[in-house]
């Protein structure tokens, strides 16, 4: 007895979100770890914004802004780069054969473990926004678009990093380059998205938003169909160039060789 097909992905969808879970209980303390690390950078930041600020009266504005900026930058950082630590590490283990060899195929079986991700991470990353906030002694009053905005950019984000896992599952080898993309995300966090097509930028409109948002003010509708059809794009245009890699890998038969 066949099943229908909505059902078979919706038992891939069970068993990606199990296996998430297993390897959370089986390597928890990493998670923590984690936390703890980006909680201690910011705290650091924080004591530094303090003795070097003084009593200057911009320093409230100026500290939620980088509250706001490292939250993000955190939270693309460990988006951007998860697919390829992911498939170094079956590549390492042995098992990224069975995927290609599973029923379902390796481009839907990495995009819907994207799609459990992105639900996992979205409650954690708020955990990690709040205990920033909190420590920054900042009032952390979180409306609905602020969740809105945060699909949008990690929708965005795994785009990109579908196109990373694709560079990697060819050249296998990309920790340099995974390196370089933190840094580059420094410099889109920056850019002032001005313009007709400002909204195009990678990354720096949503974290314009953001700002938006805790400071109260407005987005527009038009604003918001902008930066949704950005991320849409970038997500199509990440799935297209993985699948191009599957494709390449699989017909030169570069699969096992590490």
């Amino acid at each position: 007895m066949t099943l229908k097909p909505w059902l078979e992905e919706w038992y891939l969808i069970v068993g990606i979100f199990k296996r998430f879970v297993a390897e959370f209980k089986r390597y928890y303390l990493n998670t923590i770890s984690f936390f703890i690390t980006i909680t201690i950078i910011f705290y650091l930041i924080v004591l530094g914004f303090k003795s070097f600020g003084g009593g200057a009266p911009n320093i409230t504005g100026s500290l939620q802004s980088t509250a706001i900026g490292y939250f993000t930058w955190i939270m693309v950082v460990s988006v951007l780069t998860e697919l390829s630590w992911n498939l170094m590490n079956e590549m390492n283990r042995g098992i990224i054969e069975q995927i290609f060899l599973s029923p379902f195929g390796p481009i839907k079986v990495y995009s819907f473990g994207q799609i459990v991700s992105l639900i996992i991470n979205i409650p954690f990353l708020y955990l990690v926004m709040l205990v920033i906030f909190k420590m920054a002694k900042l009032k952390l009053i979180v409306p609905p678009a602020f969740f809105l905005n945060m699909f949008f950019l990690l929708l965005q984000t795994y785009g990109f990093g579908m196109i990373l896992g694709g560079i990697t599952l060819k050249f296998k080898r990309t920790q340099a380059l995974l390196q370089i993309s933190q840094f580059a995300i420094i410099g889109l966090l920056v850019l002032n998205p001005e313009g007709k097509l400002g909204f195009m930028i990678p990354i720096s409109p949503h974290f314009m938003i953001f700002r938006m948002i805790m400071n109260g003010e407005n987005v527009g509708m038009v604003l918001w169909l902008k930066v949704f059809t950005a991320s849409l794009i970038y997500y199509y245009i990440g799935t297209r160039v993985f699948a191009y890699f599957v494709r390449v890998v699989k017909k030169n038969g570069e699969l096992s060789i590490y």
